[in-house]
């Protein structure tokens, strides 16, 4: 919490954090994702954050759902038929989606759009979801062996094998809302997989004294945590469009005009009563410094769990 005085809590725009802090876990160095600025006749700010793809310094990819056709094979029968495309799909390269690219296909959303944007989700999550797979198979010092992180390698499989398994939607409409129902079941199962890598980490440590303090138990957790946003935000983001009723200043689950400052005051206020239910006194005031009044498109989540932590 900020000091007697107070604290200044500013809004670097630059470059925005976005890894989780596992519970318990003393935290890694914080990867940085692209949020780079630029203007549009449309909205003062656009952000442009590749959302689990290419570094920083490599330019976006267009966001072009008609090139995701599927990969040439039939649907699986079985569920050990689906398991063994795993390590062909791995091989593939996920495609960087930008926050921009999300904004702009989600303006008008229409039944042709969502379908484009559910067969995306078809190929795109399969490719996702077996690279991590691959790499939950492989991690240093036994931490694979660990049974929260078998769970976790499990649960992906499973997530895995529903997508392949599921027949790429054709038709617009009902086919393609069913498909991003079982987008939403996904999401909705991997609810808890932050807490069961916390918990294969600290399993690893209390066997070996191997932790998250480790620069290859470090950089994996940033790989994969990195990972689970990307895949989050782009299931999210077909769900709020396809299945959910539409709000007022957002295009799926990007708020137009969202307010970095009014976040952070939020956050800055849920972190002091938590404060204050656990210590007993009251903490000092959190004050927002800056252009306060500043807008640009984003999603408000994650600058909220950004900001919470910083207090």
């Amino acid at each position: 919490m900020p000091g007697a005085g107070g604290r200044s809590l500013l809004a670097k725009l630059g470059t925005v954090f976005l890894r989780p802090k596992p519970w318990g876990l003393t935290p890694a160095p914080w990867w940085p994702l692209s949020a780079r600025l630029s203007s549009s006749p449309e909205d003062p700010i656009h952000s442009s954050w590749l959302v689990g793809g290419c570094p920083p310094s490599q330019p976006d990819v267009a966001y072009t759902p008609l090139e995701a056709k599927p990969l040439p094979h039939g649907v699986p029968k079985s569920r050990e038929e689906a398991l063994g495309l795993i390590a062909r799909y791995a091989r593939r390269s996920a495609t960087p989606v930008s926050l921009r690219q999300l904004l702009e296909f989600g303006r008008r959303p229409t039944p042709k759009k969502l379908l484009l944007a559910a067969q995306l989700m078809h190929r795109e999550l399969a490719i996702r979801l077996a690279h991590r797979v691959v790499e939950l198979q492989a991690l240093p010092y036994g931490l694979s062996a660990m049974r929260s992180v078998r769970r976790v390698r499990e649960l992906y499989e499973n997530s895995f094998a529903d997508i392949v398994m599921y027949p790429r939607p054709e038709k617009e409409g009902e086919e393609e809302r069913r498909f991003t129902e079982l987008l939403r079941r996904i999401r909705d199962r991997h609810a808890d997989v932050v807490r069961q890598i916390a918990c294969g980490v600290l399993e690893l440590k209390q066997s070996c004294g191997m932790g998250a303090d480790d620069i290859h138990i470090s950089s994996f957790l940033d790989r994969f945590y990195t990972s689970r946003i990307g895949i989050r935000v782009l299931i999210s983001q077909q769900v709020s469009m396809s299945l959910e009723r539409a709000r007022q200043g957002y295009v799926g689950i990007i708020h137009i005009r969202c307010r970095p400052a009014h976040v952070a005051a939020d956050a800055a206020d849920a972190a002091r009563a938590l404060a204050y239910r656990h210590y007993g006194e009251e903490p000092p005031e959190v004050v927002i410094l800056g252009k306060t009044d500043l807008e640009f498109p984003y999603i408000e989540g994650h600058l909220y769990h950004v900001s919470y932590l910083s207090c």
